[in-house]
């Protein structure tokens, strides 16, 4: 299978590429910023760019975007429109104009936005939660969503769209955080106290939201790999241990 993935360079992209290229499939990444993982240096914004790398293509996953650290630095409303949604559509026009089948959107869980915080609880974020975007990454990623659905009605593109969450760099204490509250196994809780204070790390004092990856595991026999435990090291539990 020939593949586009888009966004080749960030932290998901890259990934994305050499996992495929592993199973064998002919990928090509593209991104606006060089990387060992990224072909051809093609902007989204580019329809004529799209149509063109796109003939032969197969299927695309489409990964590249403006993300909330971008909100963050005060890119503005009409960038992320330009990015998020037309940079998405011109996709979506060029993978119908060269016959693609498969079209796989990464979107995000931050388009629940304020539905995940609660006073006096923690959120149980599933795909039952109501969409209640705070910013306008969250609107446009949520509105890419909906032009996915409307190329599957409409245009009959197999459209599968993937909220995925914490693909920015952090330090290891939050990234061992985020491990822990949002998915603990309870065999691993007293355990990890003693570790983090070894480490001097601080433990989270209280739980906001638990992300459910129970559809994933059902549907598409998603077995999480990279959680608590492996993010450790073999190497540090063993050492701990003795």
């Amino acid at each position: 299978m020939r593949i586009l993935v888009t966004g080749a360079s960030g932290r998901l992209g890259s990934v994305t590429v050499n996992h495929l290229r592993r199973f064998n499939q002919h990928v090509v990444g593209i991104d606006l910023i060089k990387h060992p993982a990224t072909d051809q240096l093609i902007d989204i914004q580019n329809p004529q760019e799209l149509e063109e790398i796109l003939q032969g293509m197969d299927a695309i996953v489409h990964t590249a975007a403006l993300h909330g650290r971008h909100y963050d630095l005060n890119y503005s409303r009409e960038a992320f429109i330009d990015v998020n949604i037309k940079g998405t559509l011109h996709l979506l026009n060029a993978a119908v104009k060269n016959g693609l089948k498969k079209f796989i959107y990464i979107s995000t869980t931050s388009i629940y936005g304020t539905a995940m915080t609660a006073e006096d609880q923690a959120v149980w974020v599933d795909e039952t939660l109501i969409e209640e975007p705070r910013d306008i990454y969250d609107i446009t990623k949520q509105c890419a969503e909906q032009l996915c659905k409307d190329f599957f009605y409409k245009e009959g593109l197999e459209t599968t769209v993937y909220r995925v969450a914490r693909f920015l760099p952090e330090t290891e204490n939050l990234t061992i955080n985020h491990r822990l509250y949002r998915g603990l196994d309870e065999r691993d809780g007293a355990e990890a106290k003693e570790i983090y204070k070894k480490n001097g790390w601080v433990f989270p004092e209280t739980i906001d939201r638990v992300y459910v990856t129970e559809k994933a595991k059902d549907i598409l026999g998603y077995v999480p790999k990279y959680t608590y435990d492996f993010l450790l090291g073999d190497s540090f539990l063993r050492s701990f241990s003795s």
